[in-house]
């Protein structure tokens, strides 16, 4: 996939709905108040414990997981909690035990409208193409984890996993 591309398909997870007044002048609409919850799952402790910083520092409640079969029991917990919503899952690929790919695969059976950034030191595009017909997004390192952080702040809406 093409960078262009992809960060079109970023700038299209942030872009506030609008509607037409009466008098035919557009109206922003305001985007919904958003949980701030989010699943980090890292094998890479050092990396962990900075986007874990990150997230928490912009005010999230942050889930940590330290490998793919820790991601794969903290979502069947979330899905199983009554208050189970997260904004986001932000999760490496190559992880042990189970793949960022593998969790994601078996997560859309179950709720197509999580959304996951998938971060990877070897995005290459059959992995780019098999995200993307997962409706998730990869995001290729080395990348400014501001930048990330501020991508999931700006997700419209409550997305729950119930």
């Amino acid at each position: 996939m093409a960078s262009t591309e992809r960060t079109a398909s970023l700038e299209s997870w942030t872009t506030q709905e609008s509607s037409v007044l009466g008098n035919g002048t557009l109206r922003a609409q305001p985007l919904l108040a958003r949980p701030k919850r989010v699943i980090v799952a890292e094998d890479d402790q050092e990396f962990r414990d900075l986007l874990v910083e990150a997230f928490e520092g912009a005010g999230f409640e942050v889930f940590q997981c330290a490998d793919g079969t820790q991601l794969a029991a903290t979502l069947h917990a979330t899905f199983d909690n009554e208050d189970g919503s997260v904004q986001a899952v932000v999760t490496d690929i190559r992880m042990p035990e189970l793949s960022g790919l593998e969790i994601l695969d078996g997560v859309r059976e179950a709720n197509r409208d999580l959304p996951f950034f998938l971060i990877t030191a070897f995005g290459d595009e059959e992995t780019h193409n098999k995200a993307m017909e997962l409706n998730a997004i990869v995001v290729d390192k080395p990348f400014d984890v501001d930048d990330l952080v501020a991508l999931v702040a700006g997700l419209p809406g409550e997305v729950s996993v119930n």
